[in-house]
């Protein structure tokens, strides 16, 4: 039998079920009635008699018997004046066979017999017998016992990529709306979903929504940080996996995204999931940015990334829909209830469901008292509509007027640094900043300063966690992110300040593409910022990375950031902004860069992008000429590793087409005779791989090396490895995929508006 406690359901979520097990138990059609100051009705039928059967809910799950008992005790006189032929009680409240029977005595002799009084057991019963309303009820099943388990063991919740309490929380203020049908119905599909839309309107709840249905049905959830390489190092064609990539374009740039061949392992690893028949891939992304990566990343822009793109945006939500999200923050809300009732009051609440600006995200900050604690009953509605009409205000007073200089610096480095970033890096670049503007103006400095100004912000505009033995931080949402940047595209000062404060490379990218965003009035301006920006790459470019990759055992892996990658983010940078400071930073860079190679310190997949940019920039003219063409000469002459893997052949390939000119017809010829005779000796070895994920990165690297140097044909051909991933892949079975939509089957000829007004006035 079904065992839920119900706790999960608002008052509404209560009568619906209600409504909808009796209707099925009875074989009756119910008719709903304006709950709150009521008469005695919540559902009714009535056919041959007034009030034949009248049914009473009294969703009292988190209290104890003796309320309902005094809660029943008031209903007696309605119920005597209403005169039913059939009362029935439901409530969500366990009942022993004592309190039934006490139950019935006070409700003679319009319950007739025990059987008319529903608790929890019974409604569980009714649950287990009608099994379609229990399958539709997700809200009911994914809160359950046996689901939260499964979130509490699971290493992604444990290791607080998503709390638990968040993710419950969130279980219970969600309403299912079309983008959640629309999404499951392209996983079923596709087997991946980018959820796109503007900030705050709940593209992170609906994935996260997502992971906890797959995580019910027994698939491993996998987190993906930083890099798709990430999801590649665990990917099992043949387990039940569903990866995640919250923000997979970055939260306000494409800064750090995309970076390398990123753009074309998206697409790769995509294509393996596309063709996989146990793993699912949900990516979410802000639509502008996407856009923005469209036409910055060509092979994005060929590919038919957007065709099954599922976009979340408010057309999705439905009057009823923003007035459901509404009622149920309302429901579960730690707000005392005089506040609600400023929102009933009038039905004020029709201003809030009606706002242009609406957004789950500034309902889920107002019904909130916790961040909110300036308000009061009497200011509380007014400032909820304030905060739609100006929704930056949220932040604008709490950061200028509510928290210290120490506490805004603690944000202003935020913006500058990883979505999360370790204790340790935010206090060294905070001590940084905070002591530039310390000595700039004048103000004093204490060595507790950082650890003060993190406890003001702490649980309001950041969140502070756990992993293993590491203390991570992060915006408390990106709409504080958001604000912030857009604080410090107002406050050029303090930008520049920041700018000249640096002490990791990964700052100055995140700076970089905030300027970018700066209108430029002042051309003076502008060369002033270039010349600290070329200061501080010059101070920072050999710093330490600060990005980590978080594993499931507690632990944090550096994400290395090879230093040619670095160059090569130099380069965008002197295409954009050429002058002579900056050219003489390359200059130098590529002499660093000549140093490494012959010291074998170096990454040769970022040497080949980097190579490739600098032959396609417009500023490799202004160069020193004898650098780089010894930069060309010992890229070629010092790779040792001669041929034992594939790769190997698809650097010296690579090299070829960048810089034809480097290579002779004879060693074109040499390279391609020497690539046929590997081939076709590993052939057969790397046939029987059996990982499907493996043989298509096999194929397409093969593809690419035949395309660089000429090869017309290869025996066999390479596209029997691509044939045999699928033969593979066709021996699993595909899961069960069906998805369910629910929200509630209403079967009253009550116009929308007034199950609106029904709901909230339950409040």
């Amino acid at each position: 039998m079904s065992k839920y406690d119900f706790t999960s359901l608002s008052d509404f979520d209560f009568e619906i079920l209600t409504r909808d097990l009796l209707q099925c138990e009875l074989q009756l059609t119910l008719e709903s009635f304006k709950n709150g100051r009521d008469n005695g009705i919540d559902l009714r039928y009535s056919r041959r008699k007034k009030n034949e059967i009248i049914i009473q809910c009294k969703h009292y799950s988190g209290s104890g018997y003796s309320q309902l008992k005094q809660a029943v005790n008031k209903e007696v006189e309605k119920v005597r004046k209403l005169n039913p032929k059939r009362y029935i009680l439901v409530t969500s409240l366990g009942l022993t066979p004592a309190n039934k029977d006490e139950l019935l005595e006070t409700l003679k002799p319009y319950c007739k017999t025990t059987g008319d009084i529903f608790g929890k057991d019974d409604l569980n019963n009714l649950l287990t017998k009608f099994t379609e309303i229990e399958k539709k009820n997700f809200k009911l099943w994914l809160t359950s016992a046996t689901v939260l388990d499964k979130i509490l063991n699971n290493s992604i919740y444990n290791n607080s990529e998503i709390q638990k309490e968040n993710i419950i929380t969130k279980l219970k203020n969600y309403v299912q709306n079309e983008s959640y049908k629309v999404a499951k119905d392209i996983l079923a599909k596709q087997n991946y979903c980018v959820i796109s839309g503007i900030p705050g309107i709940g593209k992170t709840t609906l994935a996260e929504i997502l992971l906890v249905d797959y995580l019910s049905r027994d698939y491993q959830i996998v987190k993906v940080s930083h890099s798709i390489s990430e999801a590649f190092d665990v990917y099992h064609s043949s387990k039940k996996q569903v990866f995640y990539y919250d923000d997979f374009l970055g939260q306000t740039n494409l800064t750090e995204k995309l970076r390398k061949n990123e753009d074309q392992l998206l697409l790769d690893f995509i294509e393996a999931v596309r063709r996989s028949k146990n793993t699912k891939f949900i990516l979410t992304t802000r639509e502008y940015i996407l856009n923005q990566a469209k036409t910055t990343y060509e092979k994005l822009e060929r590919s038919k990334f957007d065709i099954r793109k599922c976009i979340v945006d408010l057309s999705d939500y439905t009057k009823f829909d923003r007035a459901k999200i509404l009622y149920n923050h309302l429901h579960f809300s730690n707000l005392p209830l005089e506040y609600k009732r400023e929102l009933v009051k009038n039905r004020n609440y029709w201003q809030v469901i009606n706002h242009d600006n609406y957004s789950p995200r500034i309902i889920e900050w107002m019904t909130d008292l916790t961040r909110n604690p300036d308000l009061t009953t009497k200011n509380y509605f007014v400032t909820f509509l304030s905060n739609l009409n100006n929704p930056s205000s949220l932040w604008t007073h709490a950061f200028e007027r509510q928290i210290s200089k120490a506490a805004q610096h603690i944000l202003i480095i935020m913006v500058s640094l990883p979505p999360e970033v370790t204790l340790a890096d935010l206090e060294k670049a905070f001590d940084e900043f905070h002591n530039l503007r310390s000595d700039k103006y004048r103000t004093s400095f204490k060595s507790t300063d950082f650890r003060d100004a993190l406890k003001e912000v702490e649980s309001t505009f950041v969140r502070i966690f756990r992993h293993g033995d590491e203390t991570l931080v992060s915006f408390h949402n990106p709409s504080v992110r958001d604000f912030m940047e857009n604080y410090l595209k107002a406050n050029v000062g303090e930008l520049k300040d920041l700018l000249d404060s640096t002490i990791f490379f990964y700052q100055c990218a995140v700076i970089w593409g905030i300027r970018k965003k700066i209108d430029k009035d002042s051309p003076r301006l502008v060369l002033d910022f270039i010349s600290n920006f070329v200061d501080s790459i010059a101070r920072t470019i050999n710093s330490k990375d600060v990005l980590y990759e978080k594993l499931p055992n507690g632990r944090l892996i550096t994400k290395h950031t090879p230093f040619e990658e670095r160059v090569s983010f130099v380069i965008d940078v002197a295409e954009e902004q050429n002058c002579q400071k900056i050219i003489e930073l390359l200059d130098r860079l590529i002499t660093d860069q000549i140093e490494r190679i012959q010291k074998r310190e170096l990454s040769y997949e970022s040497l080949l992008s980097m190579l490739r940019k600098i032959s396609r920039s417009t500023v490799e003219s202004s160069m020193e000429q004898s650098k780089l063409l010894d930069l060309r000469r010992l890229s070629k002459d010092n790779y040792t590793n001669r041929y034992s893997e594939v790769e190997d052949f698809l650097y010296v390939a690579s090299l070829s087409e960048i810089f034809p000119s480097d290579f002779s017809v004879d060693e074109i010829a040499e390279l391609r005779e020497e690539f046929i005779e590997f081939y076709e000796g590993n052939y057969d070895m790397v046939l029987g791989e059996g990982d499907p994920t493996i043989l298509r990165q096999y194929a397409d690297v093969v593809e690419e090396i035949t395309a660089y140097l000429e090869i017309n044909s290869l025996e066999p051909d390479y596209e029997v490895f691509r044939e045999e991933a699928d033969n593979i892949e066709r021996e699993h079975e595909p899961d069960d995929d069906d998805y369910w939509d629910y929200r509630g089957s209403d079967n009253s000829d009550d116009s929308e508006d007034k199950q609106i007004e029904m709901m909230f006035d339950l409040i």
